[in-house]
């Protein structure tokens, strides 16, 4: 029996010292297996590292050199347009002082001035062409007022030079791109040279080549109503008045309101004794006060003379409260309250119109006699 526990015992301790040994082999090749597996990975890390960090470089330098070339084309594109910009000043700026000059040069030119229709002031006028510029003295002291006096629009064309306000047009020829101008008139304006030129002529004494360039340019110009209105008043004050008649007609059948029109014909019906038509001509719609005071004389003096006294007195009103300064005005006013038998209004506008410097000496001696007729 202790022969086999010894061999058991035996068997035993060598089992133990297999498994020890056993186990002790098998640990320490892990080990060495772990360490060795460590060392061969990181070289593989460290490479892919790099290539990752190649690629970012890579990437960068790419963003950046497309940053860069953007920039770039954008400050050349800036800079293209900045000098486009200079460029284009510096030909306006040439453009403009081309422009200057050529207007300079064409109002230097006396041929073109003559053309423009720069015209001096006449310094000398017939008789009938004087008296047609400067008017009648009084138009209450005969009844019927000078056929001859001349509206505010007759005055300004006669002190006007060239008409304000004309366009210039600018055309640009050749490949030059040199600037010249040509002077654009409204039909308004051309109408006013055509008068201008006409009264040049009256003051040249050339009375029928006047005639003519009006008639002429009335034809070719239908609503030449300036034209129109200054020859029908030449036929008028040369006694030519049925001419004068048929062309004003004609002009109001165009335009059946034109103050100017509607005077001459008033006057026209005036000379030839006809004062009530006048009087109607001139009552349907009258213009503005302000706007023709010329009128409302026409009109207050047909009145009086067709013994429309009240209407008189309210025409004559008005244009005292326009302007106090007309002495003829006070005269007319007074004449109509004198005649309704308003003798203290009447009285003091006789003394009123006295004071004045520009009532006319046959008046001035008319008024001095009714105020003192009308007693103190």
């Amino acid at each position: 029996m202790s022969l086999v526990n010894n061999m058991l015992r035996d068997l035993d301790q060598r089992r133990k010292d297999s498994d020890s040994s056993s186990g002790a082999a098998r640990l320490f090749p892990a080990r060495e297996y772990s360490s060795e597996g460590k060392k061969n990975l990181l070289p593989i890390v460290f490479a892919a590292l790099m290539l990752v960090l190649i690629g970012l470089i890579y990437f960068w330098t790419l963003v950046s050199g497309s940053d860069v070339e953007q920039r770039l084309d954008i400050q050349a594109q800036s800079s293209l347009s900045d000098s486009d910009r200079i460029v284009q000043e510096l030909e306006e700026s040439i453009a403009i002082a081309e422009e200057r000059e050529s207007l300079v040069e064409s109002l230097e030119n006396p041929q073109i001035a003559a053309q423009g229709g720069l015209q001096e002031e006449p310094n000398r006028i017939e008789p009938a062409a004087a008296n047609f510029l400067r008017g009648g003295n009084d138009a209450v002291e005969s009844a019927t007022p000078s056929i001859a006096s001349t509206s505010r629009q007759d005055r300004a064309i006669e002190s006007s030079e060239l008409p304000q306000g004309a366009d210039l047009e600018v055309s640009v020829d050749g490949p030059s791109s040199s600037m010249k101008q040509e002077p654009r008139y409204s039909n308004e304006q051309l109408d006013t040279i055509a008068v201008q030129e006409a009264l040049r002529l009256l003051a040249n004494n050339e009375t029928e080549a006047a005639y003519t360039a009006l008639e002429q340019y009335i034809i070719g110009n239908r609503n030449a109503h300036q034209s129109r209105e200054t020859y029908a008043k030449l036929l008028m004050s040369n006694g030519r008045r049925a001419d004068a008649a048929a062309l004003i007609e004609a002009g109001l059948d165009l335009v059946p309101n034109h103050a100017g029109f509607k005077k001459v014909k008033a006057r026209l019906l005036m000379s030839a004794g006809n004062i009530p038509e006048a009087v109607a001509t001139l009552i349907s719609r009258a213009p503005d006060i302000v706007v023709d005071s010329e009128y409302h004389d026409l009109l207050a003096s047909a009145q009086l003379s067709s013994r429309d006294y009240s209407g008189a007195i309210i025409s004559y009103k008005g244009l005292l409260e326009h302007d106090r300064t007309q002495g003829k005005w006070w005269y007319g006013y007074a004449a109509a309250n004198d005649q309704l038998g308003n003798s203290a209004v009447a009285r003091q506008a006789y003394l009123r119109s006295m004071q004045l410097p520009n009532l006319s000496a046959n008046l001035r001696r008319r008024s001095q006699e009714r105020a003192i007729a009308l007693g103190p």
